[in-house]
């Protein structure tokens, strides 16, 4: 996604199955403007590995991110799906993030002499 393309979130609504299907636009200067939507299925949402729905649009919107940065918005096929690699993708991004904060907290502690 270069900086030129525009992409924004603009709501969702329910999946067939229960799910979340999560809208989006994404506008580039001199292009028409496409609407985009990936559906998270409501099996996601679910048992004890599921993700929370208010997640449903960051997961979205990192997923589209990623697509617009290898093609461009009209070479997107529709309807996209959330799919588990697109989950795990998601999982290892938080994973890391958490890890690098409780080892910068630890090293401040340390620092101010807290242990």
């Amino acid at each position: 996604m270069n900086e030129k393309t525009n992409l924004r979130y603009t709501g969702f609504r329910a999946a067939d199955d229960g799910g979340r299907v999560f809208e989006f636009s994404v506008s580039a200067t001199g292009q028409v403007t496409f609407l985009i939507a990936i559906e998270i299925p409501k099996a996601f949402f679910e048992g004890s590995n599921r993700m929370h729905l208010q997640d449903g649009v960051g997961v979205s919107y990192a997923k589209l991110k990623h697509l617009l940065t290898l093609e461009t918005a009209g070479d997107i096929p529709q309807p996209l799906c959330f799919t588990d690699t697109d989950l795990a993708r998601y999982r290892q991004v938080p994973a890391a993030a958490k890890s690098r904060r409780g080892q910068e907290k630890k090293a401040d502690a340390n620092s101010n002499g807290v242990m």
